[in-house]
């Protein structure tokens, strides 16, 4: 038995210029269920700093399975890097994510220009 998450896509919709909605798609590849818990990733900012992010899902996700998740990301974002599920149960590992797990973002079209 194996226990495999894949993020299959990112989309981003910008709400003001300083809020993004950033939803991921996330399949289980694997053979076992995987009950709630939180996708762990990091964000890094125009200004280069990090700061922890966490998107969480309330659903048990069996095999073949594939669920949406959002958050809503405060900031001038640049780069989200999804690190791992954290499942609810403390009782299970973290799981490795595999997939889209680094995305290049910008929060709002114009914050290049100058």
């Amino acid at each position: 038995m194996s226990t495999v998450l894949h993020i299959t896509g990112v989309e981003t919709t910008v709400i003001r210029h300083d809020y993004l909605s950033v939803k991921i798609t996330l399949v289980n590849a694997g053979s076992e269920r995987v009950g709630p818990g939180n996708v762990v990733a990091r964000q890094r900012t125009a200004d280069g700093s990090f700061q922890a992010v966490e998107f969480f899902s309330t659903i048990d996700l069996f095999p073949g399975e594939q669920t949406k998740i959002s958050q809503l990301l405060r900031g001038s974002i640049r780069e989200i890097d999804f690190r791992s599920y954290r499942p609810t149960d403390a009782a299970r590992a973290s799981i490795p994510l595999s997939g889209t797990i680094k995305r290049g973002l910008l929060s709002w079209p114009f914050d290049k220009a100058s």
